[in-house]
């Protein structure tokens, strides 16, 4: 509660709030390109703002406790966001399925490159853990 309170100090500074807009709209944008070129590179016929409704469907459904990977939540949030644009289920459950793994690794390999920044192995922390 405190950390949350503390976060809203910046409700007074306009330069913050500038700022974290900013990114904002950078962030939110790049995240509905990612899914508007992966809608293109399996052939969804829907219109470009339907990735963004994809995109705003998946961050409430990605609130939901869910298995690794928010696999169950994550496709029926973006089927439901597809099937708005008359797109067949077959086709929404392959591009969701699609777009989990794609963006799954793309954590993976983030993570990784991270973990190497840092001068940490994979291999240190599996000898760590056992």
């Amino acid at each position: 509660l405190s950390s949350f309170v503390q976060g809203l100090s910046v409700m007074g500074n306009w330069k913050s709030l500038i700022v974290i807009f900013f990114w904002s709209l950078i962030l939110w944008g790049t995240s509905g390109l990612t899914i508007a070129s992966a809608l293109k590179a399996f052939h969804v016929e829907a219109p470009f703002y339907s990735a963004y409704l994809v995109l705003s469907l998946l961050s409430i459904g990605m609130m939901i406790p869910s298995a690794p990977s928010s696999v169950g939540p994550f496709q029926f949030f973006t089927m439901l966001a597809l099937d708005i644009f008359h797109v067949p289920n077959s086709q929404s459950l392959g591009f969701s399925i699609g777009l989990n793994v794609l963006l799954f690794l793309v954590f993976i390999v983030v993570g990784l490159i991270c973990l190497g920044w840092q001068g940490v192995s994979v291999g240190k922390i599996l000898k760590e853990k056992t």
